[in-house]
């Protein structure tokens, strides 16, 4: 089992640095989901092999550094993925929520208020710590699973208003999630001395990586290039007088051109055979990237230019 430890932690750091250092168009959270797998993984691998306590207390608070941030980095994705935009401040509170969590979860050995207690146990080779919970030990579950509940109202919020390119993905993600609860139920109530979790994680990192690569591929080959040279060109000229605070994706771009050309929202949605939400949660990352509030503003920079 050892082995098997092993062989999923090397797993997990090689697909980490792959989406680090080779993917070419990166996403944040994708990234940083790998690095917290990669994470969590080692610990679990290291907490196997531990032979004294300390040392197994350390990569036992190693695991929950990668598995604390992993449903945040999980919603950030579902939330890119279909279409939703969230604040910065929002993302800040949760990541601020989960280092709460996190400073609870690493207190064994220390205060006695996630962990009573703990002791070694070997079981055929492979390490693992005999715990008495304390009184602070269910908030990490009750976390996880607001988390899930989040992912799942997120999902079916993207479903109703069709805020995704596709109905598909947000199904497919639904199916995901839903996968990574039924193990994380089971891991509960079935005791073994395995995380079947460990698993679970590249599973999810690699369905998430291969959906992000549709959507990817689905908003470059769906960009119509149909627009006379001179539009583009005024639309180029017009960005580059702007100076974004981001680059614009190609959809975004072909958004921005038709609202120049003072197109509505409906018509729009009609000509790139998108929904009006998908073309209003476009027309929000285009107004935020030029710091712009509404389209008068829009007008009123494209006039100055």
């Amino acid at each position: 089992m050892n082995l098997f430890y092993g062989i999923v932690a090397l797993i997990s750091v090689l697909l980490a640095f792959v989406c680090l250092f080779v993917v070419r168009k990166k996403n944040i959270y994708l990234s940083l989901l790998f690095v917290s797998v990669a994470v969590c993984n080692t610990g679990y691998f290291f907490l196997s092999i531990s032979k004294t306590l300390p040392f197994a207390i350390v990569s036992n608070d190693i695991a929950y550094l990668g598995s604390v941030f992993l449903p945040f980095l999980m919603l950030m994705m579902i939330f890119s993925l279909c279409g939703i935009k969230i604040s910065k401040k929002s993302a800040a509170v949760f990541v601020c929520i989960g280092l709460a969590v996190l400073f609870i979860a690493v207190t064994p050995g220390i205060l006695p208020i996630y962990y009573k207690s703990v002791d070694l146990e070997t079981v055929n080779g492979m390490t693992t710590l005999v715990k008495v919970y304390g009184p602070l030990h269910f908030l990490y579950a009750l976390y996880v699973a607001l988390y899930f509940v989040g992912m799942i109202c997120v999902i079916l919020y993207s479903i109703v208003k069709k805020t995704a390119v596709s109905l598909k993905y947000p199904v497919f993600l639904l199916v995901v999630v839903l996968g990574n609860i039924a193990i994380w139920v089971a891991e509960k109530c079935i005791h073994v001395h395995f995380e079947f979790l460990s698993v679970s994680y590249m599973m999810t990192e690699g369905l998430l990586l291969l959906l992000y690569g549709i959507v990817e591929d689905y908003e470059k080959k769906n960009v119509q290039p149909s627009k006379a040279p001179e539009k583009l060109s005024l639309l180029e000229e017009f960005l580059q007088n702007a100076n974004p605070r981001e680059p614009l994706t190609e959809r975004e771009r072909e958004v921005l051109g038709y609202i120049l050309e003072n197109e509505k929202r409906k018509t729009i949605a009609e000509k790139m055979c998108i929904s009006e939400n998908t073309v209003k949660t476009h027309t929000a990352h285009i107004f935020e990237k030029l710091g712009v509030s509404n389209r008068a503003e829009l007008f009123e920079m494209a006039h100055k230019e």
